[in-house]
């Protein structure tokens, strides 16, 4: 069973939900910071999101065992189809595995901040 705290909606006329492409660089940049300033202040938050983001890989509706859906709603799965995505005065982030979702929580599960890139030699 999720246990999601479900953001507010930009638009009223649509459900709450959670983007996981922005948790995932959340917990990244949260790790960048305590890293950055030597400290730990951001870890016991980062590590309750990570823990968020690996719950919904496991149970989210339209999961696939392997990546990330890309938002959840709340109800989600009790929506119609063309329902299912998260609005945001952007996009429509649809309900089902995305990449960018899966690929931002490998970077915050293996502690990696794609913007930190090597020194060339």
């Amino acid at each position: 069973m999720l246990d999601f705290q479900y953001g507010r909606s930009p638009i009223a006329t649509t459900p709450n939900g959670i983007a996981w492409e922005f948790t995932g660089q959340m917990v990244v940049a949260m790790n960048y910071v305590d890293q950055l300033y030597a400290q730990k202040g951001f870890a016991p938050s980062a590590k309750a999101y990570l823990a968020q983001i690996g719950d919904a890989q496991k149970s989210a509706p339209f999961k696939d065992g392997d990546g990330l859906v890309a938002a959840t709603l709340q109800n989600g799965d009790q929506l119609a189809p063309l329902d299912q995505c998260l609005d945001t005065p952007f996009q429509c982030i649809a309900e089902r595995v995305g990449l960018a979702a899966t690929v931002w929580s490998i970077f915050a599960d293996e502690n990696i901040n794609p913007f930190l890139a090597a020194a060339p030699k």
